[in-house]
């Protein structure tokens, strides 16, 4: 059996952290036919594809018959299932997944330290301001990386600038977790996100999901 983490961090907001231990044959045979399709031929892709369905089935068993399919922007659905959205994301053999009734997206990353080396591509001015502030400025740069991840898969289309278009608002870095704000800011629409994130070992899982209650 997997290692297995499972957040809530709303009543209907639930995520799965998926340490994939199995072989993609055994992860295979867990999983329904029907979401056994459009599978990357790399075995370590492969697995980690395998894993994040794997943790998807922990958390919508109910959904095990349903397929998925892609909207006009390549985003997945559940076939047939409009109550439930979902998000994946896999990173060094392991796999999150994340169902709420809202859009949502979700990113799991392992810490590298090589991230500040990377920072100028997708770290804006003000967020820069508040994340050298913090004790564990790697850490927050994996927070913020996370929170651009999942707020570009909760826009779900393409074509974003991760500059201009995903804001992160100032948080305060913590090992325990925590949440804050986010927006997405495109062709006119403004879409406000409710976000959080957890240290699970040596990896950061942030979660979004675009929030009813300021629209």
């Amino acid at each position: 059996m997997p290692a297995l983490r499972f957040e809530r961090f709303a009543p209907e907001t639930r995520a799965v952290v998926w340490e994939g231990l199995e072989s993609p044959a055994e992860l295979l045979a867990a999983l329904p036919q029907a979401w056994s399709g459009h599978l990357p031929e790399k075995e370590a892709r492969l697995k980690e594809t395998l894993s994040a369905r794997r943790a998807l089935l922990a958390l919508a068993p109910d959904a095990a018959k349903e397929g998925f399919v892609k909207d006009t922007f390549g985003k997945p659905h559940f076939r047939g299932q409009t109550k439930l959205e979902f998000s994946l994301s896999h990173s060094h053999g392991h796999a999150a997944a994340l169902v709420s009734p809202q859009a949502c997206g979700i990113d799991l990353q392992r810490r590298v330290d090589k991230i500040t080396k990377l920072r100028s591509k997708f770290e804006r001015l003000d967020e820069r301001a508040f994340i050298e502030r913090q004790p564990d400025e790697v850490g927050a740069l994996h927070v913020l990386w996370g929170a651009k991840e999942s707020l570009f898969k909760l826009w779900g289309r393409r074509l974003i600038d991760w500059h201009e278009h995903l804001i992160v608002f100032e948080f305060e870095h913590a090992p325990g977790g925590g949440e804050f704000k986010g927006e997405v800011r495109k062709d006119g629409v403004s879409i406000p996100a409710h976000l959080w994130f957890r240290w699970i070992g040596e990896y950061c899982l942030v979660a979004a999901v675009k929030d009813q209650r300021n629209l």
